[in-house]
């Protein structure tokens, strides 16, 4: 129930929430490369998959919501190109929910379960990523929204950064649902959005890269595949700069 009353109060705050959020990155000057490459989707749903970008000021509200600049940008490119919203996945169990959890009897299962019911309100896909977790919800959820022709958003390094470290570890989740779900994988590269107050004309920049198919390889397989790709965007993004 608590779940339930979550969700609703969320799809109440998410429009407001949303253009909050958009009068606040405006400033960007964004620069996207590209983009045709979202053609090849052909209103196909896919995993997208991108390095996720530390915000400045690195306050627990952020890490508990896991809530970033780069988030939205990529979501409004996303939308106005393809005319369809995609499923960010977002963790609801983090580990800073707040001492108040550590307080109150009980505090903890009643803020995840809020947490959770709140970010599918904003059409978020909640998922655990503690171990020994079973995320029945989370491949439900992903399945639903994928035969909806829906995308899915997934950053899987384990953590975010101020830029892409093609050492960080990679997680198994979008090559784990890829393959469950038979779509591909298309990597996005992003730079330079980390504040939530841009100043006027801030550069940042979006690099499309190409889907690819993760059937028939591995796990590992899929997860180098991903690095690879992600570093060669970020070698692109690289080789412009240094052009200007």
């Amino acid at each position: 129930m608590l779940e339930q009353i979550a969700e609703r109060i969320g799809r109440v705050i998410k429009p407001h929430f949303y253009t909050r959020v958009e009068n606040s990155i405006n400033a960007y000057n964004l620069y996207v490369y590209n983009i045709e490459n979202l053609e090849l989707l052909k209103g196909n749903p896919c995993v997208f998959v991108a390095n996720h970008i530390k915000p400045e000021g690195d306050k627990n509200v952020y890490r508990s919501s896991g809530l970033s600049p780069d988030s939205f940008l990529l979501r409004r490119v996303i939308l106005n190109t393809l005319g369809q919203d995609v499923h960010f996945v977002a963790q609801y169990d983090p580990n800073d929910l707040g001492t108040l959890r550590d307080k109150i009897p009980g505090a903890r299962s009643v803020l995840k379960r809020f947490h959770k019911g709140m970010l599918r309100g904003f059409d978020v896909i909640p998922v655990s990523k503690r171990t020994g977790a079973v995320n029945v919800d989370f491949f439900r959820d992903a399945k639903t929204a994928v035969a909806r022709k829906e995308s899915i958003f997934i950053y899987p390094f384990e953590d975010w950064m101020d830029d892409f470290n093609p050492e960080q570890k990679i997680e198994s989740g979008a090559a784990y649902l890829a393959q469950k779900l038979d779509v591909p994988i298309f990597p996005i590269y992003v730079f330079g959005c980390k504040t939530w107050n841009p100043k006027p004309n801030q550069e940042t920049t979006i690099v499309f890269g190409k889907p690819f198919s993760a059937k028939g390889i591995t796990i590992e397989q899929t997860n180098s595949k991903i690095r690879e790709e992600l570093t060669a965007l970020q070698n692109l993004v690289r080789a412009k700069n240094h052009e200007q």
